[in-house]
């Protein structure tokens, strides 16, 4: 009995500090563990890999279970890990509201793709699904690249329990639709940023010429706090932080250029040296970027999807004023965004009624638009006669025509439904179902910074896939702090 608790506490170790799995073969742990109990044997390589296993499907049938008797419809995201150059893991995590209106987000399955073909997606979906025998999916949120839409049309095609035939089965990521509006302008004026970045490449590139370069900085005058850095390919926030902090020294840079010949040699052998416009591009860029994480941070923060349209009209109306600035730079490079925008969600028909329906469900802001599509379908499901379905429009009447709830700071819509249920029971069910769907199907911040949210950790990633999925998923279930949580996990 005691080595079997041992081999417990040891798997739990092990997911919850993410250690290698060969750290139980190091000489010290088993001198250790020999000096302080001689009678506990370090379980093998192997043993240990079997007991993650056999923890991961236990706690998977608990949550299959779970699932099953809450009896809810789930959202689905679905997001890509990239551990290394050759192998993409997929990610289906599942989002909902439980009985005691607390609201989840548990990975069902983290498993490898050998392509981005939509079809290939897509049936990794559907064993996915199968596997946890769920059926009742009410949207998925996976982007907005035609590789996607293959994936939810073709899951779309098998789901046979969904909201209106599945007319608002896609639910558009609001990060996806921001991190194109970004890469759009980044694009646009790449030229320019690509001087920038190697320029500071070079400065950064030995001991010698960093020294010599702040010398120049101290000389021009400069007194800047943050010294410059270099960017990751395509992490904007760490192109925001290399623009941001290198735009600063431009004129560090033309007498470094004045002192180092080599400097201008490599540049013109390289991109060309950056001139007055390449930083004016840095400075405008930075200015945008920096107002595109504060909206970033913003969408991460909210937790339910009565908050979408908040966020996509903040979006919306930041690079409309941008668009309206005196100057030119700003002017194109804003007006570009929006550019974006508008393909993405410019077409009123194309967005996704049920965030119309989860804005009118918040009790601060309730209107006139009625959800009676979806409020007819929630009826018919629970088999209401003529005369029910009267008495319905009366409780979506009575819910819209009452007067408007004060937020205060602490305001949690979930609770507010949860305490108001048997008032409005079959709106409070609608809203069970809406308010889960997740604003992005991106997992947090670290997915734009260096240190991505989205790589396993080098020891996990050379594991066999099933060995991969039971950690990534156990470690994911364990973390109960997830029930009404903001924002994502540290990056730091």
């Amino acid at each position: 009995m005691y080595q079997a608790h041992v081999r417990k506490l040891l798997v739990q170790e092990i997911i919850n500090d993410e250690l290698p799995l060969s750290s139980l073969e190091q000489k010290g742990i088993h001198e250790f563990m020999k000096a302080v109990c001689p009678t506990v044997q370090i379980p093998s390589h192997e043993t240990i890999r079997s007991d993650c296993v056999q923890l991961f499907l236990d706690e998977k049938l608990k949550l299959k279970r779970f699932i099953k008797n809450m009896n809810q419809r789930v959202c689905l995201t679905l997001d890509t890990w990239s551990p290394n150059q050759y192998v993409n893991y997929l990610c289906v995590s599942a989002h909902f509201i439980d009985n005691d209106w607390d609201k989840h987000k548990k990975i069902l399955s983290f498993t490898p793709i050998l392509s981005d073909d939509g079809e290939e997606i897509g049936k990794a979906v559907e064993k996915c699904l199968h596997d946890w025998e769920i059926d009742n999916v009410l949207t998925i949120s996976a982007g907005n690249s035609s590789s996607n839409d293959v994936v939810i049309n073709y899951i779309k095609e098998r789901l046979t329990n969904t909201v209106l035939d599945g007319k608002f089965l896609h639910s558009r990521c609001l990060i996806d639709g921001l991190n194109n509006m970004v890469k759009a302008v980044l694009n646009e004026y790449d030229d320019s940023f690509k001087r920038v970045r190697a320029a500071v490449l070079y400065v950064r590139q030995s001991s010698a010429r960093t020294n010599n370069f702040r010398k120049c900085a101290k000389e021009s005058g400069i007194d800047f706090n943050h010294f410059m850095c270099l960017d990751f390919p395509n992490k904007w926030i760490c192109t925001f932080g290399m623009l941001f902090t290198s735009e600063n020294y431009e004129e560090a840079f033309s007498m470094f250029e004045i002192k180092d010949p080599r400097y201008r040699n490599y540049m013109e052998e390289t991109c060309g040296v950056p001139d007055h416009d390449d930083w004016e591009n840095a400075r405008k860029m930075s200015y945008i970027l920096r107002d595109c994480i504060v909206l970033a941070e913003n969408i991460f923060g909210f937790a339910t999807s009565d908050k979408y349209f908040l966020n996509l009209s903040h979006i919306y109306y930041k690079f409309q004023n941008l668009a309206k600035s005196a100057d030119t730079k700003t002017n194109l490079m804003a007006l570009k965004m929006r550019e974006k925008y508008n393909e993405y969600w410019g077409n009123m028909k194309e967005l996704n009624m049920l965030t119309c329906v989860a804005s009118v469900l918040d009790p601060s802001k309730t209107g006139t638009t009625q959800p009676n599509e979806i409020f007819q379908e929630r009826s018919k499901k629970r088999k209401l006669d003529v005369e029910g379905n009267v008495e319905s429009e009366t409780e979506l009447d009575r819910y819209l025509n009452e007067d408007l709830v004060t937020k205060e700071d602490d305001f949690d819509i979930l609770i507010w439904w949860k305490n108001n249920s048997e008032r409005f029971p079959i709106l409070s069910k609608i809203a069970k179902d809406v308010l889960a769907i997740p604003l992005t199907a991106v997992r947090s911040m670290c997915a734009f910074k260096a240190t991505n949210g989205n790589l396993l950790h080098d020891s996990r990633s050379s594991l066999p896939p099933p060995i991969v999925e039971a950690l990534v998923c156990i470690e994911d279930w364990r973390d109960k702090s997830q029930k009404r949580k903001k924002g994502g996990r540290s990056c730091s």
